[in-house]
């Protein structure tokens, strides 16, 4: 726990540094590779089911890195359509693999579940890293269980 509260500390001092941007702003990205950091608001939404707004997500690009803040609901496609709209390589799904969680409300970790698994079958070839307060690692655990039958078929198509 006190080292993913440094973890968070971190972040939180690098974000302070960059600009915030959605999906949808007019912020024009970097042409090229950029040291500079951005902040992308991902998702906003609270557990009503609004239409209008995702899950609780934040993504935090430093060195051309993405280090995610929670994972609500949408959070793989919201940062596939930054990634598209605004050219910003680190949040193409394959390169999301790095999630702090802040809580293990469900708002803030129903979207964990696409994030290890989607990006993974899209070309991501490391294991997702999740960090976060006790039951994280037990959460992330169960979820590997329940999706077992998916990722063995995906894993080995014959059957072997």
């Amino acid at each position: 726990m006190r080292a993913c509260n440094r973890r968070l500390l971190a972040l939180a001092a690098i974000a302070s540094m960059g600009r915030a941007i959605t999906p949808g702003s007019s912020a024009q990205p970097p042409a090229k590779p950029s040291l500079r950091t951005q902040v992308v608001l991902l998702g906003t939404g609270t557990p009503a089911a609004d239409p209008d707004r995702f899950g609780p997500a934040t993504a935090i690009i430093a060195n051309d890195t993405a280090y995610l803040v929670d994972a609500g609901a949408g959070i793989v496609r919201r940062a596939a359509a930054a990634a598209r709209a605004r050219s910003i390589r680190a949040l193409q799904a394959a390169n999301l693999r790095i999630v702090f969680l802040t809580h293990l409300h469900s708002d803030h970790t129903v979207g964990l579940p696409d994030l290890i698994l989607s990006p993974w079958t899209l070309g991501r070839r490391v294991p997702l890293e999740a960090y976060g307060p006790t039951g994280t690692a037990a959460m992330t655990q169960r979820l590997l269980d329940a999706y077992r039958v998916d990722i063995e078929t995906r894993t080995n198509p014959d059957g072997n």
